[in-house]
């Protein structure tokens, strides 16, 4: 069984407030989201990738509550505040990543 989620990097979200806060919005519920589902695999994937390191992990049994992929519509914040994100995945991971890096060995 898969596990997805949609990840959404910071800079996106961030332009999303903004948008809500020019176009004075409130009281109104807007998703912000990349709309693309990831599957796990290939979260762990990219980071291997990237950090040139190999991730050891053991697979868990899903619980039963858990939602198997999350996404987010985002045809509304489209609508109303003109927005969608601009970042893909791939490249926020690389960001994140050098990010942490940088500010890990550099406080």
């Amino acid at each position: 069984m898969v596990l997805a989620r949609d990840y959404t990097y910071i800079d996106d979200v961030v332009s999303a407030f903004e948008k809500v806060i020019q176009n004075q919005i409130s009281n109104e519920t807007i998703n912000v989201g990349n709309s693309h589902p990831i599957p796990l695999s290939g979260l762990i994937r990219i980071i291997e990738n990237e950090t040139k390191r190999k991730i050891l992990f053991a697979k868990k049994p899903f619980l039963a509550a858990e939602a198997r992929i999350t996404y987010a519509n985002i045809k509304h914040a489209k609508k109303v505040i003109n927005w969608e994100p601009q970042v893909e995945f791939k490249e926020g991971m690389k960001r994140f990543i050098q990010w942490y890096r940088f500010s890990r060995w550099n406080l």
